[in-house]
């Protein structure tokens, strides 16, 4: 070690100032021996942040095994440290010790009581693993200036270098910057795999490569200075509005407390810097389009009924996540739902108003609020202790005399505490590598400088080292119990995956087979198997094959529902197989869960219900939910399965049924709301396809030009032509008024359709005959069949921690629904908000007292089984 010293001591010297590198040689000789696996381990978790997109990684094949390797180096370390008994090994102090172990034991009652214990335990240790990286870190500084500064230059220059990889993935494209759309480019999210995750990374960093820099001379500290800049224009292109707000409140803070202890001259020119700094970071942050998208969308109502609204998407997420931790909290105030539980059971507390959005959030995007969520009043009671313990700490170092080095390092842990304290309270992000091992660093740098400055704590004694390193040892040996099952899976999904590209099912299946055996606990090998064996049924010939094919299949989800019980679609893929194989009772059962689990979605959940209530013999159950489907997406009343049994025979209870509902619905909803004028013209539109009387006592809003005109074409189809010409000359690109101003007059303005749509010469003539023999008006909007769209799954990597998630889609639903491809063409139905309050609480109200099926947030947090049926796992 020595030699090795020797040899890079003067590149260090030369950087650093100059007495740091003689102090780490010097103690070199009587540290602490395998400090090797302590440098694997750093070397792993930093090259592993630098991971595009790591995050995800991080539960991806092969990559999930760096990680590993640096914990578990780590860990052997600390190990190692305990039994050298020559060296004295020192606890945090401060009473620092206390909260570990009170976190230690919260998390084990919480995941004790957890429904899903197998997920919590894998989150308990990963906390573990930080825990050895903080008691690693801290032995091997252990108050020594010289350590303690080189890791502070460790984080500065990877802080540094994840700024420069992030800025060299950041690719804006000429036509964003020829639109002056800058809201999709300024989110750049490598390479930690998403915008708020490098944001807040970033922010966590800023303070303390500031900080660093100023602590440098000379070309040092420009260098340093320079470092800084680039962190922060890597910031800036993040996008991540909440750092921003840290990084605000940071550099206010900084500026007051530097006028603060100004005096005299110096305080009037850091004034005048205060004052300048102040409106180039204003005008800076007001120029990104992401804070002017916030503030744009905020709006202020007035008169006596006055209201703020928002109408930025993730600003309102956030309120909502509030109301789901309220929830929670109203469930299981104490402990909480689990470590790592929160994907699997938040659509059990997810409110009503959210309607369509905030599918299976795996995250509450606040850090005291995810830990309350997720450890109930054990996890704000550790967030509190440890804010003020860190905090109590910090200033009992500030009114110490510090030398000029440890004062700025001071400065810097505190900014970097508060920007990213600021910044934690818009997302959560603890579970990301690069950012909680800086937070780790940042208590280091804390109790570094404690035992330098004030009374160092005793160290552990030899009988409390040999028993905290055999918990130690039986802790990895956990770790392995849990981390080696998971590898294994990744890796057979990782070659069932290709298998399945070259067409080897059976093999895919196998792998996919062992992997959920492996890990019953992941409903991904589950999912995907089911996934991938569906579209074989159809191709299979032999009918014992099928049914193979169909148990195998059936099999499959059955074990990702039991993984996660609370995903809808799970429980709406069961339904339909259940449905298809005559099993009502079961198909029932899964039926009703979906509806109370995703009370208003685009997959036809009401439908699918209402089919099997038709089977089973229930057929005011079946118009209950044919209806509630009919309100929540109106389009599905014109698919032509209408037309044929067994739901024709339902079709005028149906709209009875639904007409009423519609018509109290619009009376409800104020027509100043921005989805009323949808609400009036869907409704407008079913009416009129069934001739039905439509007299509505609210007043009728300004219609789009196409439903206007179709509603006039029965009654005054001059007065529609009129309507249409008078749109298309506002507005000659609107190819839906001119399909319809086609059909009104095929001879005048056919042709025009056609050269519009740029139609080949080869398919004219057909579409003119089409037309011609459709000159009904409902016929011909029903004449092009297609099967309703379909939607598909996305992003389920960070709900279920699994990469191999993202390739979850399906979500099945009734079959052979036919839609028809010229309501399309048309633009004619309008698709309603995803948050739509007032239809969410109808249809809730409805549901519930037609049906029995309440939300979940309105039964106590539970879901309820139909008669004769067991209770959900």
């Amino acid at each position: 070690m020595s030699a090795y010293w020797q040899k890079i001591r003067p590149a260090i010297s030369q950087f650093l100032l100059k007495d740091i590198a003689e102090p780490i040689q010097e103690q070199a000789a009587d540290g602490w021996q395998g400090a090797g696996l302590g440098w694997l381990a750093v070397a792993a978790l930093v090259f592993f942040t630098w991971l595009p997109s790591s995050y995800f990684r991080m539960v991806g094949w092969p990559w999930i095994l760096i990680w590993q390797l640096g914990f578990l180096a780590m860990g052997l370390w600390v190990i190692w440290m305990l039994r050298q008994f020559a060296v004295p090994f020192r606890p945090l102090g401060y009473g620092l010790d206390w909260l570990v172990g009170l976190l230690a034991v919260g998390m084990v009652v919480s995941a004790a009581f957890s429904q899903f214990p197998t997920v919590a335990a894998w989150n308990i240790v990963l906390v573990l693993c930080y825990g050895l990286l903080l008691y690693g870190w801290h032995n091997y500084v252990a108050g020594a200036a010289a350590k303690r500064h080189l890791l502070w230059l460790g984080l500065a220059v990877t802080g540094t270098t994840t700024s420069l990889i992030s800025l060299a993935h950041w690719q804006p494209n000429a036509n964003m910057w020829r639109s002056g759309d800058f809201s999709s480019a300024i989110r750049n999210a490598s390479p930690l795999g998403h915008h708020n995750f490098v944001g807040g990374y970033l922010v966590l960093v800023l303070p303390l490569v500031t900080t660093f820099a100023l602590a440098q001379k000379g070309w040092r500290r420009w260098l340093g200075l320079l470092a800084a800049l680039i962190v922060l224009v890597a910031l800036y292109v993040s996008g991540s509005r909440g750092a921003y707000l840290g990084f605000v409140v940071w550099a206010i803070a900084a500026m007051g407390i530097a006028l603060w202890r100004s005096r005299g001259r110096q305080r009037r020119w850091l004034a005048a810097g205060s004052l300048v700094g102040l409106i180039v970071i204003g005008a800076g942050i007001g120029s990104n389009p992401r804070v002017r998208d916030l503030i744009g969308g905020i709006h202020f109502g007035t008169g006596a009924q006055a209201a703020v609204t928002v109408a930025d998407g993730p600003a309102r997420d956030r309120y909502f996540m509030l109301q789901t931790a309220k929830n929670i909290l109203r469930d299981r105030p104490l402990l909480g739902v689990g470590p790592g539980n929160m994907a699997r059971v938040s659509n059990l507390y997810r409110p009503i108003e959210t309607g369509t959005g905030l599918d299976h959030v795996q995250q509450l995007h606040n850090m005291p609020v995810q830990l309350a969520g997720e450890l109930g009043a054990i996890g704000i009671g550790l967030y509190v202790g440890w804010v003020l313990a860190l905090g109590w700490l910090w200033l009992r170092l500030d009114r110490r005399e510090l030398e000029a080095r440890d004062r700025l390092l001071l400065s810097g842990v505190g900014g970097s505490f508060l920007a990213y304290g600021v910044s934690s309270l818009t997302d959560y992000q603890l579970e990301n590598i690069g950012i909680a091992s800086t937070l780790v660093a940042n208590v280091v740098f804390l109790v570094s400088l404690g035992d330098r400055y004030l009374p160092s704590p005793a160290q552990l004694a030899r009988r409390l080292r040999r028993i905290v390193s055999l918990g130690l040892l039986a802790g990895l040996a956990v770790a392995l119990r849990l981390w080696v099952p998971v590898d294994i899976a990744l890796a057979l999904t990782s070659l069932g995956t290709q298998e399945a590209s070259a067409a080897d099912y059976v093999e895919a299946n196998y792998r996919w087979t062992m992997a959920n055996k492996l890990v019953p606990w992941d409903p991904t090998y589950g999912a995907i198997a089911g996934q991938q064996l569906l579209p074989l049924e159809k191709l299979v010939e032999s009918s014992k094959d099928k049914q193979t094919l169909e148990t195998a299949t059936l099999e499959h989800f059955e074990n990702a529902f039991e993984a996660a019980p609370y995903d809808a679609w799970f429980n709406q893929n069961l339904a339909v197989l259940h449905f298809q194989r005559g099993e009502l009772d079961a198909a029932a059962y899964y039926a009703t869960r979906t509806a109370e689990l995703s009370p208003r979605n685009d997959n036809y959940t009401y439908y699918v219900l209402g089919q099997i209530y038709l089977a089973q013999g229930k057929p005011s159950q079946a118009v209950t939910a044919f209806a509630l489907e009919g309100l929540t997406n109106p389009r599905s009343l014109t698919f032509s399965n209408w037309r044929a049994a067994p739901i024709e025979d339902v079709r005028a209870a149906v709209l009875e049924k639904f007409s009423a509902w519609s018509l109290e619905l619009l009376r409800l909803t104020s027509p100043s709301d921005p989805a009323y004028p949808a609400l009036y013209a869907n409704a407008a539109l079913i009416h009129w396809w069934y001739q039905l009387p439509f007299t509505p006592a609210s007043p009728e809003p300004e219609l789009r030009p196409v439903v206007q005109a179709l509603l006039q074409v029965d009654s005054a189809p001059q007065q529609a032509l009129d309507t249409l010409n008078q749109a298309i000359a506002a507005n000659p690109q609107a190819s839906e008024l001119s399909l319809l101003r086609a059909w009104l007059q095929p001879d005048i303005y056919f042709d025009a359709y056609l050269d519009q749509t740029k139609t080949p010469e080869a398919e004219r003539a057909a579409a003119r005959s089409h037309i011609d023999r459709h000159r009904a008006i409902r016929q011909w909007l029903s004449s092009l069949p297609e099967e309703a769209t379909r939607h598909n799954r996305l992003q389920l990597g960070m709900a279920y921690r699994n990469q191999y998630a993202q390739t979850i889609r399906i979500m099945m639903g009734s079959e052979n629904i036919q839609d028809s491809a010229l309501l399309d063409l048309l633009n004619l139905f309008s698709v309603y908000p995803r948050e739509f309050p007032i239809l969410d609480h109808q249809v809730e109200s409805l549901r519930t007292a037609e049906l029995g099926l309440p939300h979940p947030t309105k039964a106590h947090f539970k879901l309820t089984p139909p008669p004769q049926v067991s209770p959900s796992p």
